[in-house]
């Protein structure tokens, strides 16, 4: 599935990107040209980025961008 339609860019390759240390929707862009068309991917991006962090409510302790929902998650309290 396609989460950056200008430039094909797939939850895998967001997935691969983040573990290569791209943490920012900026670095994804500069990694893979995610964000960097129309923009209008930006927000997905950004939930893909906040399922990567430790607080992922959703994915837990160890979260995958794989098999997580991909929705923006509360800040942790």
């Amino acid at each position: 599935m396609y989460v950056c339609h200008c430039y094909a860019v797939t939850r895998r390759q967001v997935s691969d990107a983040v573990r290569g240390g791209a943490f920012t929707v900026e670095a994804l862009a500069a990694a893979r040209a995610a964000g960097s068309g129309c923009s209008r991917c930006q927000p997905s991006l950004e939930a893909l980025l906040a399922c990567a962090a430790p607080n992922c409510r959703a994915c837990g302790p160890a979260p995958s961008l794989l098999s997580c929902d991909h929705r923006p998650h509360p800040a942790p309290a």
